[in-house]
């Protein structure tokens, strides 16, 4: 750099080799070269990165927009876009970016984080009564987030909603509900005290006319929160089960 004070080469790798231990210096020195040479989308990129560890999330929005203009295959542009789009709550173009970088690198995993874009996007669609978007939605959380139990669970509860709302065809009930209990399970599987997951699957259990397990889950439901909401009604569930022949 002394040398050559207007080599942007020189400011990037300078700034890429104190990232870790000078943040503020590689942000310095990354943005000068992004000055000189404003053609480059791995700078724009390097930009990004060091703006969203800066908690400039609107800058770090800039630098991933550049970057991409410049050179719209580089994939892990699009996912700190993503993440950048995620921390400003813009959950639709945080799902765009996502998926457009599992299309370029499909044998990457998208950072697990943003499997609340998914998240959001689901409750928002069931909400509205598009159970069928609403499970798509966490069938991609669960892709992106295989050990949170909230993604296992929600797309089990989905599932039930679905049956519960007779949104779903005939054909595809039954097998509907025996991946909803597989989701149920492992949820509770990877949070064994996830009393609502309990409480789902019981709901699940007595669809399928298994009244042992639905006893089952009713009671372990009752352990973990004898005091919720819904107790009164599990008992009662419970007596009737109970006293069904």
């Amino acid at each position: 750099i002394e040398l050559d004070p207007k080599s942007a080469h020189a400011y990037m790798e300078r700034g890429t080799l104190v990232a870790d231990r000078d943040p503020a210096a590689a942000l310095a020195d990354v943005a000068k070269a992004v000055e000189l040479d404003p053609k480059k989308s791995a700078a724009w990129r390097w930009l990004g990165l060091l703006r969203l560890k800066a908690d400039d999330m609107k800058g770090a929005l800039e630098a991933y927009d550049r970057s991409i203009e410049l050179d719209p295959k580089d994939a892990m542009s699009f996912e700190g876009r993503a993440a950048a789009r995620d921390a400003l709550g813009d959950y639709e173009g945080t799902i765009a970016d996502a998926e457009r970088f599992h299309e370029l690198l499909p044998e990457r995993l998208v950072d697990p984080t943003l499997a609340r874009a998914w998240v959001k996007r689901a409750i928002t669609r069931s909400n509205a009564g598009d159970h069928a978007g609403a499970l798509l939605d966490w069938t991609r959380a669960v892709e992106v987030g295989p050990r949170d139990p909230e993604t296992w669970f929600g797309r089990g509860k989905e599932g039930a909603v679905a049956i519960q709302a007779g949104s779903v065809p005939d054909a595809d009930a039954a097998p509907l509900v025996e991946r909803s209990m597989a989701d149920l399970s492992r949820a509770i599987g990877l949070a064994p005290s996830m009393s609502d997951a309990f409480y789902t699957r019981g709901l699940l259990c007595e669809v399928k006319g298994d009244k042992a397990g639905a006893i089952a889950d009713y009671e372990r439901f009752l352990e973990l929160v004898p005091k919720d909401e819904l107790a009164p009604s599990v008992r009662e569930k419970l007596a009737a089960l109970k006293g069904k022949p």
